[in-house]
């Protein structure tokens, strides 16, 4: 399907490969399905895009890429919510907050998005008595 995006304008997504968040995300509760797209020649970023508000997008991460020694540990709760039985159903990804110059990029660990790819169910867990914060620069 044909849908317009915040930054890669006009694009073809798969309806079967929209993710739907049950809860939304954080602050954004009444936006449920997103679409994780690939950036042009750019292998470490994707555009996590609402499909129901052309301008509501993000920039998301894979945090083992840029914080190898990223440690989670999501409640089991929060797993099943999304119906993940194994662990190479789960997708990990933080959002990026970007202003100003590239050096000034931060990623937010304290509040990763899980996906299960194999169902495409999705959600923002706040992991509890975390090191992390929400501004973690992501280039030093």
């Amino acid at each position: 399907m044909k849908t317009d995006t915040k930054i890669l304008g006009n694009i073809e997504v798969d309806k079967d490969s929209v993710i739907n968040f049950a809860g939304g995300l954080l602050g954004l509760e009444d936006y449920k399905k997103y679409a994780l797209i690939a950036l042009p020649d750019n292998d470490k970023f994707l555009c996590l895009q609402s499909m129901e508000d052309a301008g509501l997008a993000f920039f998301v991460i894979n945090p083992w890429d840029f914080f190898p020694d990223y440690e989670i540990d999501i409640p089991d709760g929060e797993i099943a919510d999304v119906g993940i039985g194994q662990p190479e159903q789960a997708r990990v990804y933080c959002i990026l907050t970007v202003s100003g110059e590239i050096k000034d990029i931060t990623a937010n660990l304290l509040a990763p998005i899980v996906i299960n790819c194999d169902k495409n169910r999705g959600k923002q867990v706040v992991l509890a008595e975390s090191k992390y914060n929400t501004k973690h620069r992501l280039f030093q």
